[in-house]
């Protein structure tokens, strides 16, 4: 008979947090995979939510398309614990970026809630340096 292992973040999957700031560590990056049209990229980021929020181990993801690889700029600038307007107004200091230097890096997660395919979901929706943001009003 097969065994089957599940992780607490397989566990933890289905269960809904409330929308807030948490602190969380990227523990995965998946890609460069193709997309599914096949005329672009994604790379797929697990983030994993630290043990203060209402879900420790809870892994919630979120895939940046380089066609709108911009948007992956908020994480880059948590991690580095620098303003998004840091690097918008030094085009320099982001010519290239190895998603290496994200893995395992903590930061503070926007969570909303979203429907995808009829089932309410965690979505990854905001991007601060850790413990940025318990500091923002929701």
């Amino acid at each position: 008979m097969p065994i089957i292992n599940f992780t607490p973040g397989d566990i933890l999957r289905q269960k809904l947090v409330p929308e807030g700031w948490y602190g969380a560590k990227i523990t995965q990056i998946l890609g460069p995979t193709n997309s599914k049209a096949g005329d672009s990229i994604n790379f797929t980021f697990s983030f994993t939510l630290d043990e203060k929020s209402p879900a420790p181990g809870k892994v919630i993801v979120r895939t940046f398309n380089s066609k709108m690889i911009g948007l992956m700029i908020p994480v880059i600038a948590a991690i580095r614990n620098v303003t998004v307007d840091t690097i918008i107004n030094d085009p320099t200091a982001l010519k290239q970026f190895n998603t290496d230097d994200a893995l395992n890096k903590d930061l503070d997660i926007k969570v909303t809630r979203t429907i995808y395919e009829g089932q309410m979901r965690n979505e990854a929706d905001g991007f601060l340096p850790f413990g940025m943001g318990s500091s923002i009003p929701f």
